[in-house]
């Protein structure tokens, strides 16, 4: 999942997650194998991982993931930091090119907003919509 600063990628890997907190990947990397497999991983900032020193972040999560047996996982990093194929073809080599699907976040348009928020229940949506422009402006 690629988006860029601020867009909502760890909001959303929170929702993921549920009660267990996000993954930081530069976390995952020294863990055992062990540790990590038969569960669905949420894992957050490979870009982070990049800046803490390893360069070859995404090599070496996907390393780690194929030892771990392979599991389910969810990936975020900013999209300006996101090496395109050479990220993709870390997993791709691991998880196959049909297994893998890459998305990116895109801003609400106002009109998206509108209709996200257009409940009767919650008032006058324009209203709420100017008061979230404001406050994020």
């Amino acid at each position: 999942m690629l988006g860029d600063p601020g867009s909502g990628k760890t909001t959303l890997l929170e929702q993921l997650a549920g009660t267990e907190e996000p993954l930081l990947v530069r976390n995952v990397l020294p863990r055992p194998a062990s540790a990590l497999s038969g569960r669905f991983l949420i894992l957050d900032a490979l870009d982070e991982a990049r800046v803490a020193g390893a360069d070859d972040a995404a090599p070496l999560l996907a390393g780690k993931l194929e030892e771990a047996d392979k599991p389910r996982f969810v990936l975020s990093c900013r999209e300006h930091d996101w090496l395109g194929r050479t990220d993709l073809r870390a997993f791709t080599d691991v998880y196959g090119d049909d297994n893998l699907r890459v998305c990116v976040i895109q801003p609400l348009s106002r009109q998206d907003a509108l209709a996200i928020v257009d409940d009767p229940h919650r008032g006058d949506a324009e209203a709420f919509v100017e008061e979230a422009e404001r406050s994020a402006g």
